[in-house]
């Protein structure tokens, strides 16, 4: 009976853990959360395919006083992460206020679905070491690495 309940116990932790639900506290500066990330894919999509050699990969700054701050490629761009919801995945930016240079036709593709997406982002998760954002319909949308 017991190594039943120790195999039911390691299932459960262990689905627990696919299920990429925020751990730790966010208003802890230590969440894992915070700091800087890296798109390396957008809709299913590897980010680097098709992008003009030379061209930044969009990239996020998360601050624990809720500031976000990066880049869509070409453009800068500075907004705000909304801290209510944030313990129970919840991945809410208002307003981004961005750049308005212009770049390749291709990187401004791509920054034009990379702040759409970021604008329309419902939830978060922890995937690995991976930063998964999901659309408000739970649709996985980005996923980001650490950046070095």
């Amino acid at each position: 009976m017991r190594k039943t309940w120790l195999g039911l116990a390691l299932v459960v932790a262990m689905l627990g853990g696919c299920r990429g639900t925020p751990t730790g506290d966010a208003a802890s500066p230590d969440f894992w959360l915070w700091g800087d990330w890296e798109l390396s894919a957008i809709e299913g999509k590897d980010v680097l395919e098709g992008l003009p050699e030379g061209t930044r990969r969009p990239a996020l700054s998360l601050a624990p006083d809720g500031s976000v701050s990066g880049t869509g490629g070409v453009n800068s761009l500075h907004g705000s992460l909304s801290p209510a919801g944030l313990s129970s995945g919840e991945f809410r930016i208002g307003e981004i206020a961005m750049t308005r240079m212009v770049g390749p036709p291709e990187a401004m593709t791509l920054e034009r679905r990379f702040t759409r997406l970021l604008e329309g982002a419902g939830t978060f998760a922890k995937a690995g070491e991976d930063l998964v954002i999901q659309g408000r319909s739970k649709a996985p949308a980005m996923r980001f690495v650490r950046a070095p």
